[in-house]
């Protein structure tokens, strides 16, 4: 919320005002103003979240340990318990570098999509 409240905060006010004089409406402003200027914090946003959600590890780890039925296992989990539980110190290092492939490539895509034209 402070990155989005930051985000309006920078919204030059003339901007708005010069789109009221032209005779715009408020779905007009927010449309063609407010959210192209948002567009690098959702971008952003979005990246961070995306992270963060690939590398949760200890909410499942101190909650539920995994869940019943592997309901909240994570990869990040499914890490530790290969490489500490298990003694596959091999694989589990296979997986942080495919995670980290996975994270930079995601991240790649929505800078991509997400870029001003």
């Amino acid at each position: 919320m402070v990155i989005y409240l930051a985000g309006l905060q920078s919204i030059p006010e003339e901007l708005v005002e010069a789109a009221i004089v032209d005779g715009a409406n408020r779905l007009q402003i927010f449309w063609k103003i407010t959210l192209p200027l948002l567009r690098p914090m959702i971008i952003f946003s979005a990246i961070i979240t995306t992270n963060a959600g690939l590398q949760r590890f200890a909410e499942p780890f101190l909650l539920t340990g995994g869940g019943p039925a592997y309901a909240t296992l994570t990869m990040i989990l499914y890490l530790y318990r290969k490489a500490f539980e298990g003694f596959r110190l091999g694989y589990a290092s296979a997986m942080g570098y495919v995670l980290f492939v996975m994270i930079f490539a995601l991240s790649l895509l929505q800078l991509k999509f997400g870029r001003e034209r």
